[in-house]
């Protein structure tokens, strides 16, 4: 037991290590029961990942391929979050890094395939398209995305019919719980429908 938590120990120091304090506050951000804390660590992310393009100080190859490993399980949150401006800004963001990455999206297509594909089928406009949008960037040909959905197909089926059969997400805190929880649900079993 003492091993397996020094392991996961040395894990953490070297993702923070490859992020560096620039990527790993907003990160951290992202986990925060706040939308507003959230929106704010979603844009500072985004600013730092687009700056990639314009700076010499903005991530490396190296820094982007562990932020996305880290933004991954996030996203499959976000992707559910009940503000529904945190769940397009999420989508955003993963259209941002999702190109610069290129192949090192692959080994997380599993764990992102059903959050991203329910995500385009989000009854808000703006959060389906955003969803569209981040996956037609991450996958530009019609091709490269239906060979995606047909490499992930078991998981999305397996995932798909637990998003069916369960309740309401258990991360909903608050006094709207019981509203929030309910409005989850229903858009976690419409999206996963279509």
């Amino acid at each position: 037991s003492r091993q397996f938590d020094m392991s996961i120990l040395q894990a953490t120091l070297q993702a923070e290590q490859a992020l560096g304090a620039d990527l790993l506050v907003p990160l951290r951000k992202l986990s925060k029961k706040d939308a507003t804390t959230r929106l704010k660590g979603i844009a500072e992310l985004a600013e730092l990942v687009r700056a990639g393009d314009e700076a010499s100080g903005a991530p490396d190859a190296a820094a982007l391929a562990e932020l996305l490993a880290q933004f991954v399980p996030l996203y499959v949150r976000l992707a559910a979050d009940t503000s529904r401006q945190v769940r397009e800004q999420a989508s955003r963001l993963l259209g941002i890094l999702a190109p610069r990455v290129g192949r090192q999206l692959a080994p997380h297509l599993r764990a992102l395939a059903l959050p991203w594909l329910c995500a385009q089928q989000d009854p808000a406009a703006d959060v389906a398209a955003a969803a569209r949008a981040a996956f037609e960037a991450a996958l530009p040909s019609a091709s490269k995305r239906v060979d995606a959905v047909f490499f992930v197909r078991s998981e999305l089926f397996a995932k798909a019919s637990g998003v069916i059969q369960s309740t309401a997400p258990p991360y909903l805190k608050g006094p709207n719980k019981d509203a929030e929880a309910e409005e989850a649900a229903e858009r976690a079993l419409s999206t996963a429908l279509d």
